[in-house]
């Protein structure tokens, strides 16, 4: 199977999966979990709110980083380390430019009321999709700082599939801190940590960092 097509297949198959699981969470979880943080106090924790804060520290080297690489490109070229980041720093600005339009389709109400006495569904009871709204109101759906967060550590983990383990942790805890701070409910991280999967492997088979089986690469350290 061609290996474009093999992809396609994989990515078909991760939408349906997360399309089921955020169902799951639409309607049985996000809202007991998020009246059950707003019980325990859990978001007033500084530490969870650093915790999320970290994703927007990628945001702001992504350009950095793909700047650099262009130059190094003008003198040689990239080491796979190197296009490795730069692989990663452009599947964060594409999930962000997905992250963009996806809030608008779906047009989410937030967990709480944050700014502009937005409809929440702890501030004023509201809760769910909003179809083709976009604004202050409705951008829960997908989390952006999940997608950020999978989006750069899924194309490491693609180059090198060793720190997968660690990346996927990162993203876990990221999800937990999000949702943890009444920021998200849990099916908005799911779906973000989908998007920016869903980006990162097709950026890193783009650049090559894989074969579609992980069969072993000729080195190029």
């Amino acid at each position: 199977m061609p290996p474009y097509r093999e992809l396609l297949r994989r990515s078909l198959l991760v939408l349906a999966v997360t399309t089921a699981l955020v169902a799951v969470g639409y309607f049985w979880l996000d809202r007991p979990i998020a009246r059950y943080v707003a019980e325990t106090g859990i978001h007033y924790s500084d530490v969870v709110r650093r915790v999320t804060n970290f994703p927007m520290w990628l945001n702001a080297l992504a350009p950095v980083v793909a700047l650099v690489a262009v130059v190094r490109l003008a003198c040689a070229p990239l080491r796979r380390w190197e296009r490795t980041a730069f692989a990663a720093s452009i599947s964060l600005m594409v999930a962000i430019a997905f992250e963009y339009y996806l809030k608008f389709l779906a047009g989410r109400y937030w967990p709480e009321t944050w700014t502009h006495r937005n409809p929440s569904l702890l501030g004023t009871g509201g809760y769910g999709f909003h179809p083709f709204h976009f604004g202050d109101w409705y951008g829960s759906f997908p989390s952006g700082h999940t997608l950020r967060t999978a989006a750069v550590f899924a194309v490491i983990g693609i180059a090198y599939p060793r720190t997968r383990l660690l990346g996927t942790v990162i993203v876990l805890v990221v999800m937990l801190a999000l949702i943890g701070m009444n920021y998200h409910f849990l099916s908005d991280t799911i779906g973000g940590a989908a998007v920016g999967y869903l980006t990162a492997s097709y950026t890193a088979a783009f650049f090559g960092l894989r074969t579609l089986n992980d069969a072993a690469r000729p080195s190029d350290k």
